[in-house]
């Protein structure tokens, strides 16, 4: 008997195991449209082992980032990383827009992850009244993180 309760509780341990395992990789930034210099655009990938900067960025389209994820930055994978592991569930059924991002010059957060064969990309607002409640830590994690990879 307790090795079958050992088996299942084992079967459990496993089955639970973090959500970078199932994401493959996930691109994360922000973008303002009216804007002038370095700052203006700031994109990064992540995956369980590297994180790369966007070596010439561009503001996000209404279709996957084709970015040059060119320069990898390990020595920051630790502050991006926690991001894999955080990206709420419920997001897949948003739509590619959520809010309005930048339609009032207040710059918007691209988020894009491949989880299980999927891919999924969003351009968010930046004003969180615009944005689902449920989304708001992860975004203030992604602003954080921003700040601290520039």
């Amino acid at each position: 008997m307790k090795r079958i309760l050992f088996f299942f509780l084992a079967v459990l341990v496993f089955s639970s195991c973090n959500k970078s395992e199932k994401t493959d990789y996930l691109i994360f930034g922000k973008f303002y449209g009216f804007c002038v210099g370095d700052d203006c655009i700031k994109m990064y990938k992540v995956t369980s082992k590297n994180l790369y900067k966007e070596t010439s960025p561009e503001y996000p389209s209404n279709e996957e980032y084709n970015g040059k994820f060119n320069t990898k930055i390990n020595d920051k994978l630790s502050v991006a990383k926690p991001l894999l592991n955080m990206i709420p569930e419920k997001l897949k059924e948003e739509e590619a827009f959520i809010g309005c991002p930048d339609c009032a010059d207040q710059g918007g957060i691209y988020v894009e992850y491949k989880a299980d064969g999927e891919t999924y990309f969003f351009r968010i607002d930046n004003f969180r009244d615009n944005v689902p409640e449920y989304l708001h830590d992860f975004l203030d994690e992604i602003d954080s993180v921003v700040e601290d990879l520039k």
